[in-house]
């Protein structure tokens, strides 16, 4: 059985799957992959546990898959967080300096000072993260660390969860008998595995169509400022063909995923049909207009980015959008980029994760993107562990408990 400390086991925990990795680091940014496994997810609604037998089983079954190809027994997990479900928020604290050099402890009490806020809220915080700081009315500052000055302004992004979800994501982990190491956000995973350097300086929205919801993260100046969702994706528009072409969901999802299209193909004829054998139905042949059915696909998908845009223009975040890279289980649906820039009048283009090393490229699809980039986030805060801001605040739970333990 393999063992070592540097072996870490990811589990990303969706409506319509579950992804479980367990890695080896074996230096810096380098990997070996010792086991994966993908499973269908039950017991999950739109990233919510509904049913904790349910989805104790489906985790269970997606763990032990990964531990015999790995030959190895895991003992805890990190989790990722469904981005729909998360309250992303911004809030501001100050520190007076008295023309002294700005030292960590000084942004440490910036940050107690902002999380102290969400003190008696019934959240718990999952990433904090500083975007910007004001030092004497100079604003653009990132790295005030060593400056001098008398007044220090930090401005923060603040991702957190209602208790409840966490609770319940706990109670069936335990059931599991897995230990959670941290959170993660989906959103911000895909993010770090997909987007480039130069797109999130610049302003990109990062959107996630998965099976039971979608998300929208956008990233400016290297950090990611934003973050939302709704309770819609790949299964409303399963349940949607199944209801306007009374068809079985099992149909209906194998005609989505077979003949499914956001593109138009003019007039209809006996060409664009699609057949659906007697055999499947227990009845006569039956034909599906190619038109109709991806007219059905369009509206529903254009409701949802239509949802996930009015979510940025709700927060004066629409101006700072310079891109959109889309990822998720519904990235690859011919069509799906025009769609988007049509919605939002932006360039776009799909996300792939990019390429880390010992990470086969089997792995390297937008279906492996939160996964891929929670590996990433956990080698981040590793190789910054002595920089507490951004491990013990930005990466990770219990952000308000290590604060307290040492002020």
């Amino acid at each position: 059985m393999i063992k070592g400390k540097n072996i870490i086991t990811i589990l990303d925990i969706g409506s319509a799957k579950i992804s479980c990795f367990i890695i080896k680091k074996i230096y810096a940014d380098n990997y070996e992959v010792l086991g994966v496994s993908q499973t269908a997810s039950f017991g999950v609604k739109s990233g919510m546990v509904v049913d904790l037998e349910s989805a104790r089983n489906s985790i269970v079954k997606a763990v032990e898959i990964a531990e015999k190809m790995a030959s190895i027994t895991v003992r805890s997990v990190y989790v990722s967080l469904n981005s729909s479900y998360l309250i992303s928020e911004r809030s501001s604290a100050d520190v007076l300096l008295s023309n002294q050099e700005v030292t960590v402890k000084d942004l440490n009490k910036i940050l107690f000072k902002v999380l102290g806020r969400f003190n008696k809220q019934e959240v718990e915080i999952v990433h904090t993260f500083p975007y910007e700081y004001i030092l004497d009315g100079n604003r653009g500052i990132f790295h005030p660390l060593g400056l001098y000055g008398n007044k220090l302004t930090g401005f923060f992004h603040i991702i957190s969860v209602p208790i409840n979800y966490i609770v319940n994501i706990a109670k069936c982990l335990e059931l599991c008998q897995l230990k959670i190491e941290g959170y993660i956000s989906s959103g911000y995973a895909s993010g770090i595995a997909c987007l480039k350097s130069e797109e999130m300086e610049f302003g990109c929205a990062l959107i996630e169509i998965n099976g039971g919801s979608s998300t929208i993260s956008l990233f400016f100046n290297d950090k990611i400022i934003f973050t939302d969702g709704v309770p819609f994706g790949g299964i409303n528009i399963t349940k949607d063909l199944a209801k306007v072409f009374n068809l079985e969901m099992s149909i209906a999802e194998k005609i989505k995923s077979t003949n499914g299209s956001m593109i138009q193909l003019g007039s209809s004829s006996l060409s664009n049909n699609i057949k659906i054998d007697a055999d499947t139905l227990n009845d006569q042949d039956y034909f599906i207009d190619q038109n109709e059915l991806n007219d059905v696909i369009i509206a529903r998908m254009r409701e949802i980015l239509t949802l996930l845009k009015v979510k940025l223009e709700d927060n004066d975040m629409m101006e700072l959008v310079n891109k959109i890279v889309f990822t998720g289980g519904c990235a690859q649906s011919l069509g799906m980029k025009e769609l988007i820039e049509e919605v939002f009048n932006v360039k776009t283009r799909i996300g792939i994760p990019n390429n880390q090393q010992g990470i086969p490229d089997e792995f390297l699809k937008t279906g492996f993107a939160v996964p891929i980039g929670m590996i990433k986030c956990i080698s981040d805060m590793n190789h910054h562990k002595k920089n507490l801001l951004e491990d013990k605040q930005s990466m990770f739970k219990s952000t308000w408990t290590w604060l307290k333990e040492n002020f």
